[in-house]
């Protein structure tokens, strides 16, 4: 029980802290770039969070974040 509690709340704290960080490159960081190296340097990052997502949830939410 003590186990399943720690896993899930890591995970919500992993989950929030990713999905401020795609929110800060979706508003700020990519459409400011503009074209060349730093745009590809940000969609990196987020295709990186989307995967960091992906790995470690599970079921519905590992399909949505993996898509």
């Amino acid at each position: 029980m003590v186990i399943k509690e720690y896993r899930s709340k890591i995970e919500k704290e992993l989950s929030d802290i990713c999905d401020e960080i795609l929110k800060l490159l979706d508003l700020k960081h990519v459409p400011s770039a503009g074209s060349g190296d730093w745009k590809v340097f940000y969609l990196k990052m987020k295709g990186d969070y989307h995967r960091y997502l992906a790995k470690f949830k599970i079921d519905a939410d590992r399909k949505e974040a993996a898509e």
